[in-house]
């Protein structure tokens, strides 16, 4: 899905996707699993390659104890906080459009993985200027360039390197892509060579990766996916850092303290955006596909309340979303018949789709708190991960 972990002024990290150019290159990025039951040049080891030294300062989240061989910096300037509250993922940073001489994008950290979650090859970085435009990644056999056809058309040639573009979120330095792969690329290529160019043509110094599982922890984590934390446990926040924590007891700190609130009429809109890992999935026969970060919002009702709408029809939302009731939080809300189910995927007029932001409509709500998710899908044209929730109450 898709980035909510969104937007406004700030320091933070833009999670951005690669519009698809192949379907048998291309994909939706990964996620962590959900337990409902439970609420060419040198290769590094792991599949996992940072920047090291470069970089810049290393974040308090990654313990290198956790990554081994595997382990990374993160080449930003720690955690941005956001008008939300949230704080910035790593290599969070604004956008300094006036450094001269010194906007030459930066590599963090970039991986290539094959495990049970699929395969992937994940990039991380920074561009000072924020005016990143594309990525590419070079295709190896040990340390051999190896051709690849990425299209699966036998009238076009095997190509050695592919290159696709990113879209800058805008005043965020920040870029996070993920590219998934099949499996005949992965048979095929052990190796990949990444740099990223911006648009004024200047390219980062590549960084590779070889194949292999993504590394596990059982303490902090990456939530970006560069590392996984064992069993059924999943990368969740704690305070402005990231450990390894099981689904209930993320689930409850999402909905916890801070937790975005809609108290009508005095808050009738909140803005913020969605955080890894992805707790929730939407009601079943409300959508289809997979669907990537979450967020949760709370709506309090001083008094009873004919209808409720809920709204991320906004121009502060920039992503593709679904907007769905929970009937707790420690709970997957259940499987429901269109006509009565909480949830609200595109909103349609006129029995056709006009926008990929969701409207939810409720009647004869009691006074009391209710709880929802904000939820993201990707989409070749995501460009970043903020939302803003609107109510409205009759």
């Amino acid at each position: 899905m898709a980035t909510s972990q969104q937007k406004q002024t700030g320091r933070i990290v833009a999670r951005t996707l690669a519009a698809a150019l192949a379907a048998s290159l291309f994909g939706a990025c990964t996620s962590d699993k959900k337990d409902d039951a439970d609420g060419g040049s040198k290769r590094p080891d792991s599949g996992v390659r940072d920047a090291g030294s470069d970089s810049g300062a290393r974040d308090s989240a990654v313990d290198a104890s956790q990554t081994d061989a595997s382990s990374f910096n993160d080449g930003g300037s720690g955690d941005g906080g956001k008008q939300d509250g949230s704080a910035g993922p790593p290599d969070a940073a604004i956008v300094d459009p006036i450094t001269a001489g010194a906007d030459k994008p930066t590599l963090t950290t970039v991986g290539y993985f094959n495990d049970d979650l699929g395969q992937r090859v994940l990039i991380l970085g920074r561009d000072p200027n924020g005016d990143i435009a594309s990525y590419t990644i070079k295709f190896f056999q040990d340390t051999s360039p190896v051709g690849f056809n990425i299209d699966n058309d036998t009238d076009t040639p095997d190509v050695t390197e592919f290159t696709n573009t990113i879209t800058p979120v805008p005043n965020e330095a920040g870029f996070f892509v993920t590219v998934d792969q099949t499996e005949e690329f992965v048979a095929a290529v052990n190796n990949v060579q990444i740099t990223v160019t911006d648009a004024g043509g200047r390219t980062s110094d590549p960084l590779s990766a070889t194949l292999g599982p993504a590394p596990t922890v059982t303490s902090s984590c990456n939530p970006y996916g560069f590392n996984r934390c064992s069993g059924t446990n999943v990368c969740g926040k704690s305070g402005t850092l990231y450990s390894c924590k099981s689904v209930a007891s993320a689930r409850s700190s999402a909905c916890g303290g801070t937790v975005l609130t809609l108290a009508p009429p005095a808050v009738a809109s909140v803005s913020g955006r969605v955080e890894p890992p992805s707790l929730w999935d939407p009601p079943m026969s409300c959508t289809t596909g997979e669907l990537k970060p979450d967020r949760v919002v709370k709506l309090k009702l001083a008094a009873a309340a004919a209808k409720v709408v809920l709204s991320t029809n906004n121009a502060n939302t920039n992503f593709d979303t679904v907007l769905y009731q929970l009937t707790t939080c420690q709970t997957q809300p259940p499987s429901c018949v269109d006509a009565n189910c909480p949830c609200s995927d595109d909103i349609v007029e006129g029995g056709a789709p006009t926008s990929n932001k969701s409207r939810l409509v409720l009647t004869n709500l009691a006074k009391g708190d209710y709880y929802f998710v904000v939820d993201s899908r990707p989409t070749p044209a995501l460009t970043g991960d903020w939302f803003e929730l609107t109510v409205t109450v009759e």
